[in-house]
C-alpha cells in the first residue's frame, strides 16, 4: 500500500515536470515561427516612383534601393507647366533594416535625415507602395517611366505675340531667359495664373509686366521700351522695412527710389508688429509712386479711478476708452488723475487689427 502510494506521487511529479516542459516548448516553438522569417533587404530592392500636383508646381520622380544598401532619390519640379524641370533634387544615402521607437522592424534610410518607410502595403512577397520624405511611392512597372506626368495637364494660353520698339529685345518668361529676341511669339503660357514678363534692350530701360490668359487665349502685346526712369517713394506709421521686387530698398521713410517704368512690387515689412503688406505698382516713365501706409491696432483702456489718458502727448479722454485706434508698435501711454496729479507712464504693445485691453488703476498697473 504504501509502495503505491509512492509510485502515486512519482508519477503525478512526472506528469507536472512533462506539462511544464511541453508548455516551454510551446512557447519558444512560437517565439521561433515569430522569427523564423525576419524582415530583410530583399523585399525592398528596386525601383518605385511617384507624381503629384503640388502647390508649387507638378512634381514626379523615384527612389531606387540597391542590393549594396544604397538607395537614389530623384525629384522633378515643373513650375509653369511646361513638362520641363525646373528643379531638381537629388539625394543619396544608405538603407538597412532597424528597429522603429516602438520595437517593431522597419526599413531605414540614412543620409542628410534619417527616417523610416511607412504605410508599407506587401504584394507577392515585395514591398508595394510606401511613404518617406513626404511623398508616397509605387514599385514601378516593367515599362513604366521614372517620371510620369500622366496628371500634368493644365490649360494652356494660345500664342503671346511681343512686339517692342524697338525691336531686339531679349525677353524673360518667369525669370527664364527665352531664346531668340522680338519680335517674337510664346507658343503658350499656363492658363489662368499670372507670369512676370522682363523686356531689355541695350539702348532702353528694362520693362516688367504681368501677363494672365484664359485656356486657349491668345494675346499680342505692343511695348514702347521707356528710356526714362520713374520713382518710389514709401512712409509709414510704424516704420517699416522696404523690398521692391525682392530686393531689400531701405527703411520707411525712404528717399525717392529709382526704378524702372513698368510693373514692380513693393512689400513692407515689420515682423516685431505683424506688419507685412505687398503692393502692385504700375509705374508711367517720369512718373514718382509716393504713398503713406498707416498700421493700426486697437486699444481699450479700462481705469478705475478714471484718468485721462495721452500717447505721444496726443490727449486721447477720461477713462474708460472703448475700442480706440492705436497705431501699431509699443506706444508709451501716460496716465494722470485728474483730482490728484499723480501720473505714471505704461509701455503697451498694440498688434496689427487686433484689440489689446488694460484694466486696473494707477497703483496695479505695471
Amino acid at each position: 500500500m504504501v509502495f503505491l502510494m509512492s509510485a502515486s506521487r512519482d508519477i503525478i511529479r512526472v506528469m507536472k515536470r512533462t506539462t511544464a516542459v511541453f508548455v516551454l516548448s510551446l512557447v519558444c516553438l512560437l517565439f521561433v515561427t515569430t522569427d523564423a522569417a525576419p524582415l530583410t533587404i530583399e523585399p525592398v530592392i528596386g525601383v518605385y516612383t511617384f507624381q503629384e500636383l503640388a502647390p508649387e508646381g507638378f512634381r514626379n520622380g523615384f527612389i531606387e534601393f540597391k542590393k549594396d544598401h544604397t538607395y537614389t532619390l530623384v525629384i522633378h519640379l515643373d513650375r509653369d507647366g511646361d513638362r520641363i524641370a525646373d528643379d531638381v533634387d537629388v539625394r543619396k544615402g544608405e538603407y538597412r533594416v532597424s528597429r522603429k521607437p516602438d520595437g517593431a522592424p522597419g526599413v531605414l534610410l540614412s543620409g542628410d535625415e534619417e527616417v523610416f518607410l511607412e504605410h508599407v502595403r506587401v504584394r507577392d512577397g515585395r514591398y508595394w507602395t510606401f511613404c518617406c520624405f513626404g511623398v508616397c511611392f509605387e514599385r514601378k512597372g516593367e515599362k513604366d517611366p521614372l517620371f510620369p506626368d500622366d496628371t500634368n495637364r493644365r490649360n494652356m494660353s494660345g500664342p503671346i505675340s511681343i512686339e517692342t520698339d524697338p525691336p531686339g529685345a531679349s525677353v524673360k518668361l518667369d525669370g527664364k531667359l527665352l531664346p531668340g529676341a522680338t519680335p517674337m511669339t510664346i507658343p503658350g503660357v499656363v492658363a489662368g495664373i499670372p507670369h512676370s514678363l522682363r523686356i531689355e534692350h541695350i539702348e532702353r530701360n528694362p520693362y516688367v509686366l504681368t501677363l494672365q490668359a484664359g485656356a486657349g487665349q491668345s494675346r499680342r502685346l505692343q511695348i514702347d521700351l521707356p528710356s526714362e526712369d520713374a520713382w518710389i517713394r514709401v512712409r509709414s506709421i510704424p516704420w517699416t522695412n522696404v523690398y521692391i521686387d525682392g530686393e531689400f530698398s531701405g527703411r520707411t521713410p525712404t528717399e525717392k527710389l529709382k526704378v524702372y517704368a513698368g510693373s514692380h512690387t513693393v512689400l513692407l515689412l515689420n515682423e516685431g508688429s505683424g506688419i507685412s503688406k505687398e503692393i502692385s505698382v504700375d509705374l508711367k516713365e517720369g512718373e514718382t509712386w509716393e504713398k503713406l501706409f498707416k498700421f493700426f491696432g486697437r486699444l481699450s483702456l479700462r481705469i478705475d479711478p478714471p484718468v485721462e489718458v495721452y500717447i505721444r502727448d496726443v490727449h486721447l479722454g477720461l477713462t474708460p476708452i472703448e475700442n480706440r485706434k492705436v497705431p501699431v508698435g509699443i506706444q508709451r501711454v501716460r496716465l494722470v488723475n485728474p483730482e490728484t496729479g499723480d501720473e505714471k507712464t505704461i509701455n503697451v504693445r498694440i498688434e496689427l487689427d487686433r484689440l489689446q485691453v488694460v484694466e486696473g488703476s494707477l497703483e496695479t498697473l505695471e
